[in-house]
């Protein structure tokens, strides 16, 4: 905005919402890269270094979706920033408290990914957490199937690099039950097949 002499930002149009499923790509897409500044260990030292700065950064929003992204029962979920803009506190309320199997999917494989790193502080603990959440999706697989055509291709999706990840024989077997289902949808679906032919 500017006014007389001098221009400046408007932070009341600042989009306010966090929204799990893209932060937990954003943060995904650091990991790689941080795995792949690694491999400069030994060969150049100042690219090595941003393998640091990508993993530090990742480990920061996994922590901060683990505090600020969960409501009461513990999922994520996407959530609304009310804090005061002069205020250094965050807090968040939830803006959709609908419970998505997908956002529980995607953050499971960025908490996997991030333990999977060298050097990788409390290891351990990233990979319990996100193999808590793939024993709460194998829990609740019969209600995967119940899902709406575009939920469950998000979800498979997040399945489907988490075993990029992990050869897991489980994850494999309902990433298969998920495509035949999803492929049976598609074939009875005359409507389905124009709607993706035109998108």
């Amino acid at each position: 905005i500017r006014e007389k002499d001098y221009a400046y930002l408007d932070s009341g149009s600042f989009k306010k919402e966090v929204v799990p499923h893209s932060n937990s790509f954003m943060t995904l897409s650091m990991l790689e890269l941080a795995e792949y500044y690694e491999l400069f260990k030994d060969i150049a030292p100042e690219l090595y270094t941003l393998s640091i700065l990508y993993r530090g950064m990742a480990r920061q929003q996994l922590d901060f979706y683990t505090t600020y992204l969960r409501n009461g029962e513990g999922d994520f979920v996407t959530k609304k920033n009310i804090s005061d803009d002069t205020s250094e506190k965050l807090v968040f309320e939830d803006k959709d408290s609908k419970f998505k199997f997908s956002d529980q999917a995607l953050m499971m494989v960025a908490f996997y990914k991030y333990s999977m790193l060298d050097d990788c502080k409390d290891s351990e603990a990233y990979r319990e957490f996100s193999e808590d959440i793939l024993r709460m999706l194998m829990h609740y697989r019969d209600s995967l199937y119940e899902l709406s055509f575009e939920e469950l291709n998000k979800t498979v999706y997040a399945l489907n690099i988490l075993y990029c990840y992990d050869r897991n024989n489980e994850v494999g077997a309902l990433i298969l039950d998920i495509l035949e289902l999803l492929t049976g949808r598609y074939d009875e679906n005359p409507e389905l097949k124009t709607k993706l032919n035109h998108s």
